[in-house]
């Protein structure tokens, strides 16, 4: 079994904005209006702050995947037990729903201030709408916001370690998160990932719910650090259910930060943050709230 550390090791001292370390309690709960609860940055280093008032729970509680043509689903997804881990080595697998919906993620950060990236960083994430990523909020911000973020649906290395992108690289220019920087609390740790380009109208992408109970069956797909930046999927369950947190026991290590974590194969009911204790890991749980923030960004695609 391998236990989850929080996947990007990023420590950047070049800061684009500041923001204060005023702790705010976790997810939506409790908030009041003048105390920011999520954050919009673009590439330029914008800063907009977010407050309760700006989001409104879904009254459906969940959005229905997407895939242009059925017929390329992968089979089901039936390995439990000990063969934890499954991952896609077959370069047609890439190209098949859902696997085509997970992203790979590259952030890049400027350490010394002269605009250009010194360091990038490689996460998960994961389709959920035409225009929409949904990944983990340290995936995005560390300690300073990313100059660069490409997305790779699909993405991969080859057996000889180069990049593969089936779907392109595309670009984003502005990100939302959760503040999680500020409060450390796994509840917190969201983000939404805004593309250029609508890549979920082609290919498809996941669908979200905030259904979730203890006992449930999950699957955690990912950019495993000791996988070569190949994609893999594997099975827990889940534990300690709360509003905007659950705990679950899929393996994952550092490159898993921000993958989806699924009931089923594509309705996406969490996103993987880090490890809660020497047997669970512990994730952002997909709310109502983040369900109605993802409807809006899919109207507005």
């Amino acid at each position: 079994m391998l236990f989850a550390s929080l996947g990007l090791a990023l420590m950047s001292v070049f800061s684009l904005c500041f923001v204060d370390s005023t702790p705010v309690s976790n997810g939506f709960v409790g908030e009041v209006d003048d105390t920011p609860i999520a954050q919009t940055c673009d590439e330029n280093g914008n800063v907009t702050d977010l407050y309760s008032k700006d989001f409104s729970p879904s009254s459906a509680g969940s959005t229905t995947f997407y895939s242009p043509d059925p017929s390329d689903y992968i089979d089901p997804l039936l390995i439990f037990g000990s063969d934890d881990r499954t991952v896609l080595t077959d370069e047609d697998d890439y190209k098949k729903f859902p696997y085509r919906t997970v992203c790979l993620i590259h952030t890049g950060r400027d350490n010394d201030g002269d605009g250009d990236v010194d360091v990038w960083g490689v996460g998960t994430g994961v389709l959920v709408g035409p225009k929409t990523v949904l990944t983990a909020s340290h995936l995005i911000y560390g300690d300073s916001w990313p100059v660069s973020v490409y997305v790779y649906p699909g993405g991969h290395n080859d057996s000889n370690g180069s990049l593969v992108a089936p779907y392109g690289e595309i670009r984003s220019r502005q990100w939302t998160i959760g503040v999680y920087f500020r409060t450390k609390d796994h509840a917190d740790d969201w983000a939404i990932i805004s593309l250029d380009t609508a890549i979920g109208e082609e290919i498809g992408y996941m669908g979200v719910s905030s259904s979730l109970s203890n006992g449930d069956t999950v699957r955690l797909y990912g950019y495993h650090g000791d996988l070569e930046t190949q994609l893999g999927y594997g099975p827990g369950i889940v534990s300690n259910v709360e509003t905007f947190k659950f705990c679950h026991n899929c393996d994952a290590i550092a490159g898993s930060s921000g993958g989806p974590i699924t009931k089923g194969t594509s309705t996406v009911v969490g996103i993987h943050s880090g490890g809660y204790s020497s047997t669970l890991d512990q994730a952002c749980k997909v709310s109502d709230y983040i369900v109605g923030w993802i409807e809006e960004e899919i109207e507005k695609s």
